[in-house]
């Protein structure tokens, strides 16, 4: 891996691949955004990305999320389209997927549809960044206070409500909001 303004290179496995990114092990300290440099080991070939999270500890020191720039197949010389990411891609619902801090980890085709924002310009990013602008008829911003994402993560229920989003280019699209809390094999939210 590559420190914007102090090259350098450290060896370290890959413990989660996607599409857009991976999670690495590394005993070195890097800060949210930094950017990185993926290469497999014996490869020519590398992948710019972007450190979005660190994840905790993990031997033998912290376990980070990178998103990359690009799709990162060829890389990793692995198709990641599954089953389940046909499906989710496929669907004519936007479905977005973010963590406990609000982060975005996954951006489906019908959301980039729905609010003109790429993947790339969702991943890594944080949903009170005027990410989903979320309005009400007259087009007056929602409270960011209370949210239905907020109060699930809070409850753990699923809620639903009948909302706008603003499109990036500026109109408004009526949309059904529904926020389903995912939980880990423990039952905890995440």
């Amino acid at each position: 891996m590559t420190r914007v303004g102090i090259p350098s290179c450290q060896v370290t496995s890959t413990v989660v691949v996607s599409r857009y990114g991976c999670s690495i092990n590394l005993p070195r300290v890097l800060q949210r955004e930094q950017k990185i440099s993926l290469r497999r080991t014996n490869r020519a070939q590398s992948v710019a990305g972007r450190v979005v999270t660190e994840m905790g500890a993990c031997e033998p020191g912290a376990l980070y999320g990178v998103a990359t720039d690009e799709p990162c197949e060829a890389l990793w010389e692995i198709q990641f389209s599954s089953i389940y990411e046909k499906v989710l891609d496929s669907t004519h619902d936007g479905v977005v997927v973010v963590d406990r801090e609000r982060r975005v980890t996954y951006w489906n085709d019908s959301a980039e549809k729905l609010s003109g924002l790429a993947v790339r310009d969702a991943l890594g990013k944080y949903c009170f960044d005027s990410l989903l602008e979320l309005v009400d008829e007259a087009g007056k911003p929602l409270s960011k206070n209370g949210s239905l994402l907020g109060r699930a993560l809070l409850d753990g229920e699923v809620s639903e409500s009948d909302l706008y989003l603003r499109h990036k280019t500026g109109h408004q699209v009526p949309i059904n909001l529904r926020v389903l809390p995912l939980r880990n094999s423990s039952g905890a939210i995440v």
